[in-house]
C-alpha cells in the first residue's frame, strides 16, 4: 500500500463525514507487484508480520477478506 490505513482514514475523515457502516475500499496500484518479483529485479523484504506475495494472481484463485462479526467477502480471479 502507498498509504497506511490510518492515513486513508485521516484523508477521508477530513474530506467526508464518515458514518457507521461506510467502507473504505483499497486496491493495489499498477506496478507494485514487481517489488517482490526477483526476476524483474524486485528486492523488497517484508517487515515483521507482513506476508509477501509468492506469485501474481491467476485465473481461478480465490481472494477472501473477512471482517469479524460482519462476514466474509470471496472473489474469484477470472
Amino acid at each position: 500500500m502507498i498509504w497506511t490505513c490510518a492515513e486513508l482514514i485521516h484523508f477521508f475523515s477530513v474530506n467526508f463525514t464518515l458514518k457507521p457502516g461506510m467502507m473504505i475500499i483499497t486496491g493495489t496500484p499498477a506496478g507494485t507487484a514487481w517489488s517482490v518479483d526477483h526476476e524483474l529485479g524486485g528486492r523488497w523484504q517484508p517487515k515483521r508480520g507482513v506476508i509477501a506475495a509468492t506469485r501474481y494472481c491467476l485465473p481461478g484463485d480465490q481472494i477472501e477478506c473477512e471482517i469479524q462479526a460482519i462476514g466474509v467477502l470471496k472473489n474469484t480471479v477470472i
